[in-house]
Protein backbone atom coordinates (compact mmCIF):
# COMPACT_ATOMS: atom_id res chain seq x y z
CA UNK A 1 0.00 0.00 0.00
CA UNK A 2 1.26 3.47 -1.03
CA UNK A 3 1.77 6.00 1.87
CA UNK A 4 2.09 9.71 1.20
CA UNK A 5 3.92 11.70 4.00
CA UNK A 6 2.53 15.54 4.42
CA UNK A 7 3.14 18.37 6.94
CA UNK A 8 -0.13 19.81 8.67
CA UNK A 9 -0.32 22.87 9.89
CA UNK A 10 -1.05 24.05 13.39
CA UNK A 11 -4.92 24.71 13.81
CA UNK A 12 -7.71 24.28 15.75
CA UNK A 13 -9.41 20.43 16.15
CA UNK A 14 -12.78 19.51 15.29
CA UNK A 15 -14.78 20.66 18.12
CA UNK A 16 -16.06 18.17 20.44
CA UNK A 17 -19.49 18.87 22.29
CA UNK A 18 -20.20 17.93 25.30
CA UNK A 19 -23.14 17.06 26.96
CA UNK A 20 -23.38 20.32 28.28
CA UNK A 21 -24.04 22.22 25.43
CA UNK A 22 -26.86 20.61 24.39
CA UNK A 23 -28.10 21.66 27.96
CA UNK A 24 -27.71 25.32 26.82
CA UNK A 25 -29.50 24.76 23.95
CA UNK A 26 -32.33 23.89 26.30
CA UNK A 27 -31.57 26.91 28.14
CA UNK A 28 -31.13 29.40 25.39
CA UNK A 29 -34.50 28.49 24.31
CA UNK A 30 -35.20 30.85 27.71
CA UNK A 31 -34.11 34.18 26.74
CA UNK A 32 -35.41 36.76 24.16
CA UNK A 33 -34.89 35.74 21.15
CA UNK A 34 -31.20 35.48 19.73
CA UNK A 35 -29.45 37.93 22.11
CA UNK A 36 -28.88 37.60 25.60
CA UNK A 37 -30.04 40.91 27.30
CA UNK A 38 -31.11 42.02 30.38
CA UNK A 39 -35.03 41.35 30.81
CA UNK A 40 -37.47 43.78 31.79
CA UNK A 41 -40.44 42.71 33.66
CA UNK A 42 -42.99 41.91 31.13
CA UNK A 43 -40.30 40.18 28.78
CA UNK A 44 -39.89 37.85 32.44
CA UNK A 45 -43.53 37.09 32.70
CA UNK A 46 -43.67 36.55 28.92
CA UNK A 47 -41.10 33.76 29.01
CA UNK A 48 -42.64 32.39 32.19
CA UNK A 49 -45.68 32.21 29.93
CA UNK A 50 -43.97 30.85 26.99
CA UNK A 51 -42.13 27.96 29.57
CA UNK A 52 -45.59 26.94 30.94
CA UNK A 53 -46.65 26.24 27.80
CA UNK A 54 -44.31 23.23 27.15
CA UNK A 55 -44.25 19.83 28.46
CA UNK A 56 -40.78 19.45 26.88
CA UNK A 57 -37.74 20.62 25.24
CA UNK A 58 -36.19 18.97 22.64
CA UNK A 59 -32.82 20.47 21.38
CA UNK A 60 -30.84 19.71 18.11
CA UNK A 61 -27.10 20.70 18.07
CA UNK A 62 -26.97 20.61 14.06
CA UNK A 63 -23.57 21.17 13.76
CA UNK A 64 -21.00 20.53 10.70
CA UNK A 65 -19.10 17.56 11.48
CA UNK A 66 -21.67 16.28 14.08
CA UNK A 67 -24.75 16.47 15.62
CA UNK A 68 -26.60 15.76 19.00
CA UNK A 69 -29.65 16.01 20.78
CA UNK A 70 -30.89 16.41 24.16
CA UNK A 71 -34.38 15.87 25.77
CA UNK A 72 -35.63 18.25 28.72
CA UNK A 73 -38.89 17.06 30.21
CA UNK A 74 -40.04 19.83 32.45
CA UNK A 75 -39.63 19.09 36.21
CA UNK A 76 -36.83 16.27 35.40
CA UNK A 77 -33.55 17.20 37.13
CA UNK A 78 -31.57 16.03 34.26
CA UNK A 79 -31.02 16.43 30.25
CA UNK A 80 -31.22 13.33 28.56
CA UNK A 81 -29.12 12.67 25.88
CA UNK A 82 -29.62 10.66 22.73
CA UNK A 83 -26.96 8.03 22.26
CA UNK A 84 -28.61 5.37 20.12
CA UNK A 85 -28.75 7.15 16.63
CA UNK A 86 -28.42 3.63 14.72
CA UNK A 87 -31.93 3.01 13.21
CA UNK A 88 -31.92 -0.97 14.94
CA UNK A 89 -31.52 0.89 18.31
CA UNK A 90 -28.19 -0.28 18.87
CA UNK A 91 -25.87 1.99 20.87
CA UNK A 92 -22.32 2.93 18.61
CA UNK A 93 -19.57 2.98 20.76
CA UNK A 94 -18.30 6.21 19.15
CA UNK A 95 -21.44 8.01 20.19
CA UNK A 96 -21.32 7.61 23.74
CA UNK A 97 -21.48 10.79 24.46
CA UNK A 98 -24.75 11.50 22.05
CA UNK A 99 -22.71 13.40 19.32
CA UNK A 100 -22.73 11.07 15.84
CA UNK A 101 -21.60 12.21 12.95
CA UNK A 102 -23.60 14.55 10.57
CA UNK A 103 -24.19 12.35 7.78
CA UNK A 104 -27.25 11.35 5.62
CA UNK A 105 -27.54 8.62 3.64
CA UNK A 106 -30.45 8.62 0.97
CA UNK A 107 -31.55 5.73 -1.95
CA UNK A 108 -32.02 7.21 -5.33
CA UNK A 109 -35.59 8.19 -4.24
CA UNK A 110 -34.21 9.92 -1.51
CA UNK A 111 -36.17 8.10 1.11
CA UNK A 112 -33.63 7.73 4.42
CA UNK A 113 -31.84 4.98 4.94
CA UNK A 114 -29.65 5.98 7.84
CA UNK A 115 -27.90 9.11 9.13
CA UNK A 116 -25.06 10.34 11.62
CA UNK A 117 -22.01 7.18 12.10
CA UNK A 118 -24.13 4.73 10.67
CA UNK A 119 -24.86 6.68 7.51
CA UNK A 120 -20.70 6.86 7.26
CA UNK A 121 -20.31 3.56 8.31
CA UNK A 122 -23.02 1.80 5.57
CA UNK A 123 -22.19 3.74 2.89
CA UNK A 124 -18.80 2.05 2.23
CA UNK A 125 -18.95 -0.75 4.65
CA UNK A 126 -18.79 -4.34 2.77
CA UNK A 127 -18.42 -7.88 4.13
CA UNK A 128 -14.78 -8.91 5.24
CA UNK A 129 -14.11 -12.44 4.70
CA UNK A 130 -12.60 -13.92 7.50
CA UNK A 131 -11.45 -17.00 10.05
CA UNK A 132 -14.77 -16.20 11.67
CA UNK A 133 -16.12 -17.62 8.57
CA UNK A 134 -15.28 -21.44 8.55
CA UNK A 135 -18.58 -22.52 7.24
CA UNK A 136 -20.76 -23.19 4.67
CA UNK A 137 -23.57 -22.28 5.51
CA UNK A 138 -21.25 -18.69 6.54
CA UNK A 139 -20.49 -18.19 2.85
CA UNK A 140 -23.96 -19.28 1.80
CA UNK A 141 -25.61 -16.70 4.25
CA UNK A 142 -23.22 -13.86 3.49
CA UNK A 143 -23.72 -14.35 -0.75
CA UNK A 144 -27.34 -14.22 -0.40
CA UNK A 145 -26.60 -10.89 1.89
CA UNK A 146 -24.17 -9.74 -1.17
CA UNK A 147 -26.98 -10.31 -3.88
CA UNK A 148 -29.97 -9.00 -1.71
CA UNK A 149 -27.76 -5.41 -0.76
CA UNK A 150 -26.03 -5.77 -4.53
CA UNK A 151 -29.91 -5.67 -6.09
CA UNK A 152 -31.29 -3.06 -3.53
CA UNK A 153 -28.48 -0.86 -4.28
CA UNK A 154 -26.50 -0.91 -7.11
CA UNK A 155 -27.34 -0.21 -10.85
CA UNK A 156 -26.63 -3.15 -13.03
CA UNK A 157 -23.45 -1.22 -13.95
CA UNK A 158 -22.24 -1.70 -10.32
CA UNK A 159 -22.59 2.61 -9.87
CA UNK A 160 -23.96 2.67 -6.37
CA UNK A 161 -27.57 3.90 -6.04
CA UNK A 162 -26.90 5.29 -2.39
CA UNK A 163 -26.31 8.76 -1.66
CA UNK A 164 -24.36 10.13 0.69
CA UNK A 165 -24.31 13.76 2.26
CA UNK A 166 -21.64 15.33 4.73
CA UNK A 167 -20.92 18.12 6.65
CA UNK A 168 -23.68 19.68 3.92
CA UNK A 169 -24.58 22.59 6.48
CA UNK A 170 -21.81 24.12 5.54
CA UNK A 171 -22.21 23.92 1.59
CA UNK A 172 -25.42 25.48 1.73
CA UNK A 173 -24.05 28.69 2.62
CA UNK A 174 -20.78 30.13 1.01
CA UNK A 175 -19.93 32.03 4.26
CA UNK A 176 -16.06 32.33 3.08
CA UNK A 177 -17.26 34.17 -0.23
CA UNK A 178 -19.51 36.14 2.10
CA UNK A 179 -16.97 36.65 4.86
CA UNK A 180 -14.52 38.06 2.00
CA UNK A 181 -16.81 40.48 -0.64
CA UNK A 182 -18.40 42.09 2.50
CA UNK A 183 -22.01 41.40 0.76
CA UNK A 184 -24.48 38.77 1.07
CA UNK A 185 -23.79 35.77 -0.14
CA UNK A 186 -26.24 33.38 -2.55
CA UNK A 187 -27.39 30.35 -1.01
CA UNK A 188 -26.86 27.75 -2.97
CA UNK A 189 -29.62 25.68 -4.94
CA UNK A 190 -28.16 22.14 -4.85
CA UNK A 191 -26.04 20.36 -2.43
CA UNK A 192 -23.81 17.70 -3.90
CA UNK A 193 -23.90 14.20 -2.76
CA UNK A 194 -19.74 12.64 -2.20
CA UNK A 195 -20.61 10.77 -5.43
CA UNK A 196 -21.45 13.72 -7.04
CA UNK A 197 -25.56 13.61 -7.19
CA UNK A 198 -26.99 16.56 -6.90
CA UNK A 199 -30.39 16.89 -4.96
CA UNK A 200 -32.34 20.23 -3.76
CA UNK A 201 -31.20 21.23 -0.09
CA UNK A 202 -34.45 20.82 0.74
CA UNK A 203 -34.39 17.58 0.65
CA UNK A 204 -31.41 16.71 2.46
CA UNK A 205 -32.70 18.62 5.52
CA UNK A 206 -35.69 18.29 5.70
CA UNK A 207 -34.64 14.79 5.96
CA UNK A 208 -31.99 14.65 7.77
CA UNK A 209 -34.38 17.06 10.94
CA UNK A 210 -37.33 14.69 10.02
CA UNK A 211 -34.82 11.67 11.38
CA UNK A 212 -33.52 13.61 14.54
CA UNK A 213 -37.55 13.81 15.24
CA UNK A 214 -38.68 10.35 14.47
CA UNK A 215 -35.16 9.52 17.08
CA UNK A 216 -36.46 11.73 19.73
CA UNK A 217 -40.12 10.26 19.39
CA UNK A 218 -38.97 6.80 20.00
CA UNK A 219 -36.55 7.91 22.97
CA UNK A 220 -39.70 9.37 24.65
CA UNK A 221 -41.81 5.97 23.83
CA UNK A 222 -39.34 3.61 24.88
CA UNK A 223 -38.81 5.35 27.71
CA UNK A 224 -42.73 5.32 28.66
CA UNK A 225 -42.23 9.48 28.27
CA UNK A 226 -45.79 10.13 27.50
CA UNK A 227 -45.63 14.04 25.90
CA UNK A 228 -48.84 15.71 23.42
CA UNK A 229 -46.25 16.84 20.26
CA UNK A 230 -47.80 20.38 20.33
CA UNK A 231 -46.68 20.48 23.81
CA UNK A 232 -42.85 20.50 22.77
CA UNK A 233 -40.61 23.29 22.12
CA UNK A 234 -37.68 22.41 19.17
CA UNK A 235 -34.47 24.29 19.61
CA UNK A 236 -32.36 24.24 16.53
CA UNK A 237 -28.70 25.83 16.79
CA UNK A 238 -27.46 27.74 13.70
CA UNK A 239 -23.92 29.55 13.45
CA UNK A 240 -23.55 33.36 14.68
CA UNK A 241 -22.56 34.52 10.67
CA UNK A 242 -25.66 33.13 8.91
CA UNK A 243 -27.85 35.65 7.26
CA UNK A 244 -31.54 36.20 8.04
CA UNK A 245 -32.20 33.99 4.87
CA UNK A 246 -30.37 31.13 5.76
CA UNK A 247 -32.03 31.18 9.49
CA UNK A 248 -35.68 31.42 7.67
CA UNK A 249 -34.78 28.68 5.47
CA UNK A 250 -33.76 26.33 8.46
CA UNK A 251 -37.35 27.29 10.09
CA UNK A 252 -38.85 26.15 6.86
CA UNK A 253 -37.56 22.95 6.40
CA UNK A 254 -38.23 22.30 10.53
CA UNK A 255 -41.67 23.00 9.54
CA UNK A 256 -41.74 20.91 6.77
CA UNK A 257 -39.88 17.81 8.93
CA UNK A 258 -42.88 18.68 11.14
CA UNK A 259 -40.96 19.93 13.86
CA UNK A 260 -43.13 22.85 14.27
CA UNK A 261 -46.50 24.15 13.49
CA UNK A 262 -47.42 28.44 12.68
CA UNK A 263 -50.61 27.50 14.91
CA UNK A 264 -48.34 27.12 18.17
CA UNK A 265 -46.01 30.35 18.89
CA UNK A 266 -42.59 29.89 20.20
CA UNK A 267 -43.12 26.07 19.15
CA UNK A 268 -39.67 26.22 17.41
CA UNK A 269 -36.41 28.80 18.79
CA UNK A 270 -33.73 29.13 16.36
CA UNK A 271 -30.57 29.76 18.79
CA UNK A 272 -26.67 31.07 18.09
CA UNK A 273 -24.29 28.38 18.81
CA UNK A 274 -22.10 30.89 20.36
CA UNK A 275 -24.58 32.43 22.69
CA UNK A 276 -25.49 28.71 23.97
CA UNK A 277 -21.74 28.43 25.06
CA UNK A 278 -21.91 31.77 26.64
CA UNK A 279 -24.46 30.06 29.06
CA UNK A 280 -22.76 26.74 28.89
CA UNK A 281 -19.52 28.92 30.27
CA UNK A 282 -21.31 30.35 33.22
CA UNK A 283 -23.22 27.07 33.83
CA UNK A 284 -19.78 25.36 34.28
CA UNK A 285 -18.76 28.29 36.49
CA UNK A 286 -21.60 28.21 38.71
CA UNK A 287 -20.58 24.13 39.07
CA UNK A 288 -17.17 24.72 39.83
CA UNK A 289 -17.15 26.92 42.71
CA UNK A 290 -13.41 26.30 43.01
CA UNK A 291 -12.51 27.71 39.62
CA UNK A 292 -12.83 31.61 38.11
CA UNK A 293 -15.75 33.41 38.67
CA UNK A 294 -17.41 36.37 37.19
CA UNK A 295 -19.09 39.37 38.77
CA UNK A 296 -21.31 42.16 37.26
CA UNK A 297 -19.51 43.91 35.12
CA UNK A 298 -16.70 41.70 33.54
CA UNK A 299 -16.19 41.21 30.20
CA UNK A 300 -15.46 38.34 28.08
CA UNK A 301 -15.06 37.08 24.89
CA UNK A 302 -16.36 33.70 23.80
CA UNK A 303 -15.06 31.73 20.93
CA UNK A 304 -16.95 28.85 19.59
CA UNK A 305 -14.43 27.46 17.61
CA UNK A 306 -16.62 24.21 15.13
CA UNK A 307 -15.73 22.13 12.19
CA UNK A 308 -17.36 24.88 9.86
CA UNK A 309 -17.43 28.42 11.74
CA UNK A 310 -15.51 30.09 14.05
CA UNK A 311 -18.17 32.15 16.08
CA UNK A 312 -17.61 34.58 18.68
CA UNK A 313 -19.59 36.92 20.95
CA UNK A 314 -18.56 39.95 23.63
CA UNK A 315 -20.68 40.35 26.65
CA UNK A 316 -20.83 42.07 29.90
CA UNK A 317 -22.13 40.08 32.92
CA UNK A 318 -24.93 42.12 34.23
CA UNK A 319 -26.72 39.55 36.74
CA UNK A 320 -27.29 35.80 37.27
CA UNK A 321 -27.45 34.45 34.02
CA UNK A 322 -27.83 37.94 32.43
CA UNK A 323 -25.74 39.56 29.62
CA UNK A 324 -25.42 42.48 27.85
CA UNK A 325 -24.11 41.97 24.03
CA UNK A 326 -21.09 44.75 23.95
CA UNK A 327 -21.09 44.30 19.46
CA UNK A 328 -23.35 41.49 17.52
CA UNK A 329 -21.99 37.83 16.93
CA UNK A 330 -19.25 37.69 14.49
CA UNK A 331 -17.11 34.83 13.18
CA UNK A 332 -16.03 33.35 9.72
CA UNK A 333 -15.46 29.96 7.81
CA UNK A 334 -12.31 29.10 10.02
CA UNK A 335 -13.10 25.56 11.56
CA UNK A 336 -11.30 22.56 11.87
CA UNK A 337 -12.98 20.97 8.22
CA UNK A 338 -11.01 23.50 6.51
CA UNK A 339 -7.86 21.71 7.07
CA UNK A 340 -9.20 18.68 5.47
CA UNK A 341 -10.01 20.69 2.55
CA UNK A 342 -6.72 21.83 2.47
CA UNK A 343 -5.38 18.51 2.04
CA UNK A 344 -7.88 17.22 -0.42
CA UNK A 345 -7.31 20.70 -2.25
CA UNK A 346 -3.28 19.05 -2.12
CA UNK A 347 -4.59 16.19 -4.30
CA UNK A 348 -6.31 17.90 -6.97
CA UNK A 349 -3.14 20.04 -7.36
CA UNK A 350 -1.08 17.10 -7.34
CA UNK A 351 -3.09 14.67 -9.67
CA UNK A 352 -5.57 16.97 -11.30
CA UNK A 353 -9.28 18.05 -10.57
CA UNK A 354 -10.54 15.74 -13.33
CA UNK A 355 -8.72 12.80 -12.16
CA UNK A 356 -9.92 13.59 -8.14
CA UNK A 357 -13.43 14.08 -9.57
CA UNK A 358 -13.47 11.01 -11.80
CA UNK A 359 -12.11 8.68 -8.39
CA UNK A 360 -14.73 10.53 -6.42
CA UNK A 361 -17.48 8.98 -9.34
CA UNK A 362 -16.00 5.72 -10.38
CA UNK A 363 -14.98 4.49 -6.72
CA UNK A 364 -17.19 6.74 -4.11
CA UNK A 365 -17.32 4.58 -1.41
CA UNK A 366 -13.10 4.70 -1.52
CA UNK A 367 -12.98 8.26 -1.83
CA UNK A 368 -15.03 8.26 1.07
CA UNK A 369 -12.17 6.18 2.70
CA UNK A 370 -9.78 8.50 1.89
CA UNK A 371 -11.87 11.68 3.47
CA UNK A 372 -12.20 9.37 6.75
CA UNK A 373 -8.16 8.17 6.59
CA UNK A 374 -7.50 12.09 6.28
CA UNK A 375 -10.07 13.16 9.46
CA UNK A 376 -8.39 10.52 11.35
CA UNK A 377 -4.56 11.46 10.96
CA UNK A 378 -5.96 15.41 11.65
CA UNK A 379 -7.07 13.84 14.85
CA UNK A 380 -3.70 11.97 15.80
CA UNK A 381 -1.60 14.88 14.57
CA UNK A 382 -3.30 17.21 17.23
CA UNK A 383 -3.40 14.37 20.18
CA UNK A 384 0.44 13.89 19.66
CA UNK A 385 0.89 17.26 20.12
CA UNK A 386 3.29 17.13 17.04
CA UNK A 387 3.57 21.00 15.56
CA UNK A 388 6.71 20.00 12.75
CA UNK A 389 7.76 17.65 10.71
CA UNK A 390 5.92 15.15 8.00
CA UNK A 391 2.76 13.42 9.15
CA UNK A 392 1.64 10.60 7.60
CA UNK A 393 -2.12 10.04 6.03
CA UNK A 394 -2.56 6.29 5.08
CA UNK A 395 -3.82 5.97 1.56
CA UNK A 396 -6.34 3.43 -0.02
CA UNK A 397 -5.25 0.77 -2.12
CA UNK A 398 -8.08 1.54 -4.39
CA UNK A 399 -6.48 5.11 -4.56
CA UNK A 400 -2.97 4.42 -5.10
CA UNK A 401 -4.11 1.51 -8.05
CA UNK A 402 -6.47 3.95 -9.81
CA UNK A 403 -3.68 6.83 -9.56
CA UNK A 404 -1.25 4.91 -11.08
CA UNK A 405 -3.65 3.90 -13.91
CA UNK A 406 -5.03 6.94 -14.49
CA UNK A 407 -1.78 9.04 -14.31
CA UNK A 408 0.30 10.45 -17.01
CA UNK A 409 4.17 9.76 -16.51
CA UNK A 410 5.81 9.20 -13.34
CA UNK A 411 3.80 9.36 -9.50
CA UNK A 412 7.62 10.58 -8.26
CA UNK A 413 7.69 12.92 -10.87
CA UNK A 414 4.17 14.23 -10.18
CA UNK A 415 5.01 15.03 -6.64
CA UNK A 416 8.39 16.88 -7.01
CA UNK A 417 7.06 19.25 -9.23
CA UNK A 418 4.10 20.00 -6.88
CA UNK A 419 4.36 23.78 -5.03
CA UNK A 420 3.44 24.12 -1.72
CA UNK A 421 3.64 27.76 0.56
CA UNK A 422 6.44 28.57 -1.77
CA UNK A 423 8.50 25.13 -1.39
CA UNK A 424 8.61 22.08 -4.04
CA UNK A 425 10.47 18.65 -4.06
CA UNK A 426 8.47 16.37 -1.95
CA UNK A 427 9.14 13.36 -4.02
CA UNK A 428 11.55 12.66 -0.81
CA UNK A 429 8.42 12.42 1.36
CA UNK A 430 7.07 9.49 -0.43
CA UNK A 431 6.70 6.31 1.46
CA UNK A 432 5.79 3.11 -0.09
CA UNK A 433 4.99 0.23 2.02
CA UNK A 434 4.54 -3.47 0.93
CA UNK A 435 1.94 -4.81 3.28
CA UNK A 436 -0.97 -7.54 3.16
CA UNK A 437 -4.52 -6.44 2.43
CA UNK A 438 -7.62 -7.91 2.37
CA UNK A 439 -9.82 -7.46 -0.52
CA UNK A 440 -13.50 -6.62 0.83
CA UNK A 441 -16.76 -6.72 -1.02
Amino acid sequence: MLSWLFSLYQGEDEKKSEPLFVFVCLVCCCTSGTKLTPLSSKKKKALQKIDEKFDCTIAIDFGTEGTAMGINIKAAENVRLITNWNRNGINDMKETKGKTKTALLLDENHNVIAFGNEAWDKFFSKFNFDNSLQTISDLLFIFVCILILKNRYHDSDTNPKLLLFHKFKMHLYDTASQYKKKSQSNLKTALQSINGVNVEPQIVFTSALEYCKRKAMQYLEQNNLIVDENKIQWVITVPAIWSEEAKGLMKQWAQQAKLWSPSIPDQLSIVLEPECASVCMMLEMKDNQSGIRFKKGDCYMMMDLGAGTADMVCHEITGPFQVREMIASFGGSWGGSYINKDIEAIFSQIFGEETMKKFQMACSKDYVQLLDNIEKSKQRFFANKKTTGAHRIEIPYEFDKFIQENIIGELEELVAKFEYLGESGFATFLCFHTCCFKRTW
